[in-house]
């Protein structure tokens, strides 16, 4: 059986993160499905697609609706759908609300690229053998 691609969106409203994160998954061999700048934007595309990525790449701190928000309502309406937080804010509380709102794990955006791409396959993984 052979496992299909890993399909990604990344949600974060600083455009440079978005396009460095998108070469580096895309050299990693997995696909980008698409980008938001902030929640409402992600789930608006979200709404909109036939087939949703396996993993979105979620920031916290975003305007318009924030990470914790965004993350509660994809679990809510996509529940299938693996959830990485990743902040610049680091600390114990932003970890526990970003696991309550919803998501599968938080990385701090300083994690290795190397760390990043091996979660992402560990995530989805766990989901594919289920």
């Amino acid at each position: 059986m052979s496992i299909p691609p890993i399909s990604v969106a990344i949600i974060d409203d600083d455009k440079l993160y978005r396009m460095l994160l998108s070469k580096l998954l895309i050299r990693s061999g997995l696909i980008v499905m698409f980008h938001a700048e902030n929640g409402k934007d992600c789930i608006d595309q979200l709404k909109t697609i036939l087939i949703q990525p396996m993993v979105i790449i979620l920031d916290i701190e975003m305007p318009i609706m924030n990470g914790f928000d965004t993350a509660e309502f994809i679990r809510l309406n996509w529940p299938y759908i693996k959830i990485i937080t990743n902040s610049s804010l680091i600390s114990e509380d932003i970890e526990k609300l970003a696991i309550k709102s919803g998501a599968d794990i938080f990385l701090p955006k300083s994690l290795t690229n190397k760390d990043l791409i091996a979660t992402i396959k560990q995530l989805t993984f766990e989901n594919y053998y289920k």
